[in-house]
């Protein structure tokens, strides 16, 4: 079951790396609280390798409190959250997740507001508090290189809509953030035209941002519509 303490003491991930200062008699009631559990539960679908150096660095700040983290494809974390609130078994004490809006209208987090938030674009924080931001996810398209000729490459969304590209493409089937980022850059109804018109390509539908990289290396999938910036950013260090 998770606790307030834990809560806080995990949020305090944000605070690693800042320079604000956090009130000494705060921080020590809240290492108390999560001392006594000595665990912290953490979800997320960051890859673990990303992930090393914070985690690290919060088990050397915190050395009586282990961090355990699970990790899951998006979709696959929302399901399961919502399926422990229903049984009411809250396995979990941090999530670190693109779905955090969503989460939120269940009510599945504590309020709370770290020091180093004033230091974030002010556009990109919960005006209620309940999650800051960590890290930023970029959205790119993806595409291999032995595949599509340099002159060919699609360079916006709008690119993909060709005929010429028909049987060509594959997509995230969870990318439900892009979409609703999209609609807030264009507008509800050019992006359901936009996507409408993608669809009429056929593209692929995979689970996973890192199956839909592998494929695209491979060969399999000569682009995807959309993947994050990470897992393009991996693939081309392989090669």
């Amino acid at each position: 079951m998770s606790n307030r303490y834990l809560f806080t003491l995990a949020t305090c991930l944000v605070l690693l790396f800042s320079p604000l200062p956090i009130f000494a008699q705060e921080l020590k009631a809240i290492e108390e609280g999560a001392k006594k559990e000595g665990k912290l539960n953490l979800y997320g679908s960051i890859r673990e390798d990303e992930g090393k150096a914070i985690f690290d660095t919060f088990e050397k700040k915190y050395p009586g409190v282990k961090l355990d983290y699970f990790r899951s494809s998006e979709d696959k974390l929302v399901s399961r959250i919502l399926a422990e609130a229903k049984a009411k078994t809250y396995n979990f004490d941090v999530l670190i997740t693109t779905a955090a809006a969503f989460l939120k209208s269940f009510g599945l987090a504590l309020k709370w507001s770290p020091p180093s938030a004033s230091g974030i674009i002010p556009d990109l924080l919960d005006p209620d508090g309940t999650t800051t931001p960590v890290y930023i996810n970029t959205n790119v398209i993806q595409y291999n290189t032995k595949l599509i000729a340099k002159a060919d490459v699609p360079k916006s969304y709008e690119d993909l809509t060709h005929p010429k590209w028909k049987g060509k493409l594959c997509a995230e089937d969870s990318d439900f953030e892009w979409f609703v980022g999209l609609q807030a850059f264009m507008g509800k109804d050019k992006a359901l035209d936009l996507f409408k018109r993608i669809a009429a390509n056929q593209p692929a539908v995979r689970n996973g941002h890192g199956l839909v990289s592998d494929l695209v290396a491979a060969g399999e999938c000569p682009i995807a519509i959309n993947n994050y910036g990470n897992q393009v950013a991996r693939a081309q260090k392989k090669g």
